[in-house]
């Protein structure tokens, strides 16, 4: 679950909503259904709304944006995404492995000459950090070209060699 708090000094006026973005689409949340409100505080001390948004709302694969949107007593507009409140909350979920393609290196094979430089097609969903090569479980160096292509030197061996990447 994600849980928001929103301090202020008065209480709500008007009642509060809370949207979620996936990629380019926007759901309004339904309270006490896809998430729930405590509430601390009133009279003569500042008012806290804890928002617990439900884990349920982020289980697809995709960029999500938290938006919390209320009105105060005091008539102040409060919307969690705006620059001046500065309590942005934007983050991806990405379960699906990354692909890796090999482009001219066979499972199985053998190559004639020194060395052989493989290519391989690396990439992901939403981001991908980075990948490592291994031969024969010994990281060896490797580079990426445009973002998209991984290439890296296998060395002539007596014997077949465990390519990796990581």
């Amino acid at each position: 679950d994600i849980v928001i708090s929103e301090v202020n000094a008065n209480k709500h006026s008007e009642p509060y909503s809370v949207y979620i973005t996936k990629d380019s689409e926007m759901a309004v949340l339904k309270d006490n259904v896809d998430y729930k409100v405590e509430y601390a505080g009133g009279d003569d001390e500042w008012s806290e709304y804890k928002y617990i948004i439900y884990a349920k709302n982020f289980e697809d694969d995709g960029r999500y944006t938290v938006s919390i949107h209320s009105v105060d007593e005091a008539g102040n507009i409060n919307v969690s995404t705006s620059e001046k409140k500065n309590s942005y909350l934007e983050f991806c979920v990405d379960t699906t492995q990354p692909l890796c393609i090999p482009l001219n290196l066979s499972a199985n094979s053998a190559y004639k000459g020194e060395r052989l430089e493989a290519k391989m097609s690396v990439s992901d969903n939403i981001m991908l950090k980075g990948a490592k090569v291994f031969v024969d479980d010994k990281e060896i160096r490797s580079r990426y070209i445009d973002d998209e292509y991984l290439e890296f030197t296998v060395r002539n061996a007596k014997h077949a060699q465990n390519v990796r990447v990581v």
